[in-house]
C-alpha cells in the first residue's frame, strides 16, 4: 500500500499539486514506533499538510462498543451504547 501512496505523491509533486494526508493516531494495538513512521512517511512523501488526528472511541460506534467490552470505559457520560 505504501508503494501506492508513494507513486501517487510522485505524481502530484511532479505536477506541482499540492496534498495533504489525514492520518488517525493511537489506534487500539499501535505503538510509538507506528505512530513515528506515519509521521516519517509523512515526510518523505513531502505532504503539505499532515492532518492527523487522535483515536477517540465514541458511544454507538464499533470501537466504542469494544472499548466497553474491554473494560475500558465505566461509563459513557450521557448516552449508552
Amino acid at each position: 500500500m505504501t508503494t501506492r501512496f508513494r507513486r501517487a505523491a510522485d505524481i502530484l509533486k511532479r505536477a506541482g499539486i499540492e496534498f495533504q494526508t489525514t492520518n488517525m493516531m493511537g489506534l487500539p494495538g499501535e505503538r510509538l514506533e507506528d505512530a513515528v513512521k506515519t509521521i516519517k512517511f509523512n515526510v518523505e512523501i513531502g505532504a503539505d499538510v499532515a492532518w492527523t488526528s487522535l483515536y477517540q472511541p465514541y458511544p454507538g460506534t464499533e470501537l466504542g462498543r469494544a472499548h466497553w467490552k474491554w473494560g475500558l470505559f465505566r461509563a459513557f457520560p450521557t448516552t449508552s451504547v
